[in-house]
């Protein structure tokens, strides 16, 4: 019994969850939920996740960045950089909070992220993860194909 009073409590749960642009005021909330996992560092020098001012530049733009929302909070986002003159878009982040990874969220974020980027004109997506990313089953299940094996390189300036 209890258990279909939480599987009918989840599906509640995901019925209500909004998933739209990212605006200027979701910045604060964004950065909390981003601060709050350790992955985000694609070296011992980076600072890891976007700083304010990076995310405030970027949502003035029009790149893809979307919100999943539910009851008044971000529980998870998505961010795209698009090259219009190629077509091809870089997927830079996606986050769920962890009390809602496994209810669909990623899979609403990811399918809005694709309908948004391909009325927009974008091609092709590509992502880089780590080969310890516990979601690489995830992405291989939407339709990604796994890539050629790379060192990073990057420099400051």
């Amino acid at each position: 019994m209890l258990s279909l009073i939480l599987e009918s409590y989840k599906k509640e749960k995901e019925l209500k969850m909004h998933i739209r642009k990212m605006y200027f005021g979701d910045i604060p909330e964004v950065l909390q939920i981003a601060q709050e996992v350790d992955g985000f560092n694609v070296s011992e020098e980076s600072e890891g996740f976007w700083s304010k001012e990076q995310l405030e530049c970027w949502v003035q733009g029009d790149d893809v960045l979307l919100v999943a929302k539910l009851e008044g909070r971000i529980i998870g986002f998505v961010l795209t950089t698009h090259h219009k003159p190629t077509g091809k878009v870089t997927w830079e982040n996606q986050l769920v909070v962890p009390e809602f990874r496994g209810q669909g969220v990623a899979r609403a974020l990811t399918g809005e992220m694709e309908k948004r980027l391909k009325k927009n004109g974008a091609t092709y997506i590509h992502f880089l993860t780590k080969e310890s990313n516990e979601f690489l089953g995830h992405y291989k299940k939407i339709g990604y194909d796994v890539g050629h094996t790379f060192v990073w390189f990057g420099k400051f300036i």
